[in-house]
């Protein structure tokens, strides 16, 4: 976002070696990106294709970055 990347591929897995076959990894990141400070910068992600990981893969698109407002991004977010 910062260095102005619009576009990312982000590989979660499809979290099938996870315990009972539940993808954590993929579900957290699904509610990271509808979050703050993540729904301030994300704007839409989706599946992607299979040729770039299907359905253990997420195409994000990210908000254009502007010096003006900033999106304070909190060190305990991740713990």
């Amino acid at each position: 976002y910062y260095k102005g990347v619009r576009t990312v591929l982000v590989v979660t897995g499809r979290g099938l070696n996870s315990l009972n076959g539940v993808p954590v990894l993929r579900f957290r990141v699904q509610q990271w990106f509808t979050q703050d400070p993540f729904k301030r910068v994300v704007l839409a992600f989706c599946t992607a294709q299979k040729h770039d990981g299907g359905p253990g893969s997420f195409y994000v698109l990210l908000r254009k970055y502007k010096k003006k407002g900033h999106v304070y991004w909190d060190p305990d977010l991740y713990h």
